[in-house]
């Protein structure tokens, strides 16, 4: 008996084994297939990605139309609570970057993939990490900014600044970055570099005039 309890302990030790290596499959796999998917589909809608794409401060990538609709439904009626919540930073156009330098390229079977025209490399198959700049929305690969020390998007000559440059569907170390930068500005101007309206200091200003005038 005691050699048949051994056997039976070996036996379930090989299947606890065995069990671990099939679920750590089935994390990779699952890990991969939502690394492709965030290059693929539209972060709000889940609808595969097609031109024109925007991003917000975050690195995501969105359809367009996905964006506009959820603008135009202010009670967020046909979103779920988890989206309202992930999403809620985008409040305007202003919050997010429409991307250029991109170009959907047909597979020859009725769909087509994204590609990025710099280095003419399908989005999320590149080496480099992929980057965005903020001011003329050019995607581009990471390691083309280093090429030259003048800060100036070598697609189209615009000038640009440190925090001008969003990492695409980014790292949990770049994302914090990219929240850092958000911090920095979010007092003086949106995402897209365009400047907030400052109605409470508009409205202070004005009262301090008033009671000058009435002095």
């Amino acid at each position: 008996m005691g050699n048949d309890g051994g056997s039976i302990n070996k036996v379930t030790k090989l299947q606890l084994m065995i069990s671990d290596v099939g679920h750590s499959a089935k994390d990779d796999d699952r890990n991969g297939f939502l690394r492709a998917s965030q290059w693929e589909c539209c972060r709000l809608s889940n609808k595969k990605l097609e031109l024109p794409i925007v991003s917000d401060y975050k690195g995501h990538l969105f359809n367009k139309e996905a964006i506009l609709e959820w603008l135009l439904t202010p009670d967020r009626e046909d979103y779920s609570q988890n989206q309202i919540e992930k999403f809620s930073h985008i409040r305007k156009l202003d919050d997010v970057v429409e991307l250029r330098n991109l170009s959907q390229v047909s597979d020859g079977e009725g769909d087509f993939s994204l590609r990025c025209d710099y280095n003419d490399t399908k989005l999320g198959q590149s080496a480099s990490r992929l980057v965005y700049l903020v001011l003329c929305g050019d995607v581009l690969p990471a390691t083309s900014l280093s090429i030259s020390s003048s800060r100036r998007c070598p697609k189209c000559d615009q000038q640009y600044q440190e925090l001008d440059v969003i990492t695409i569907n980014p790292s949990a170390k770049d994302a914090l970055v990219l929240e850092k930068r958000m911090q920095k500005i979010k007092d003086t101007q949106h995402h897209n570099n365009s400047p907030r309206k400052r109605l409470k200091r508009k409205r202070q200003d004005d009262k301090a005039s008033r009671t000058k005038k009435m002095k």
